[in-house]
């Protein structure tokens, strides 16, 4: 099982803010809401689920294509600051389809991180519905929408892929003897 970590940051200007996303990959996320989010899941369900009404199993070709076992989250961080002032930063995950907002933090000016004494904000989950919109729609004007998404998924599978050829040459030329 591999894991695959990195980070790689983005800037555009919009009017007098700047947005920053800087993007967190892993290939085998621990949780999120595209895994199924069924905290009661086992072994036993999936089995259940695997045969048909009648007892009898369903052809595996069409549970291979359901789960490609290639599952790709990727981590993300927004955030919008002025020229002077606060900044407001989202956490974020994307499945290359849906932005997914995970929590919102404003910020003290020009701190990276929100200090451990400070209240960094409700759960995201927790907020009223409208609200929750509210704050999707001010990334989605901000260019944070679906086509961001699936840049990001294509960057990460990308760098995954380029990352995977560098590992074959380095392991090449240690078996090779350096020729």
């Amino acid at each position: 099982m591999s894991l695959l970590c990195y980070s790689q940051t983005l800037t555009r200007r919009i009017g007098d803010e700047t947005v920053t996303v800087t993007v967190s990959v892993e290939d085998e996320p621990d949780e999120g809401p595209w895994t199924g989010g069924d905290e009661d899941y086992d072994d036993d369900d999936e089995a259940e689920q695997a045969r048909g009404k009648d007892g009898s199993a369903e052809d595996e070709d069409e549970d291979e294509d359901e789960d490609d076992g290639d599952d790709l989250a990727v981590f993300f961080d927004v955030r919008v600051t002025k020229q002077r002032g606060p900044a407001l930063v989202f956490e974020c995950v994307t499945d290359g389809v849906n932005v997914d907002i995970m929590s919102v933090q404003l910020r003290p000016e020009g701190q990276q991180q929100q200090p451990d004494t400070a209240y960094g904000g409700p759960e995201f989950s927790t907020l009223d519905v409208a609200l929750q919109d509210s704050f999707a729609t001010y990334l989605a004007d901000r260019g944070v929408d679906h086509v961001l998404a699936e840049y990001l998924v294509e960057l990460s599978i990308d760098k995954e892929q380029r990352e995977y050829v560098n590992w074959l040459k380095a392991c090449a030329k240690f078996v090779g003897g350096g020729k």
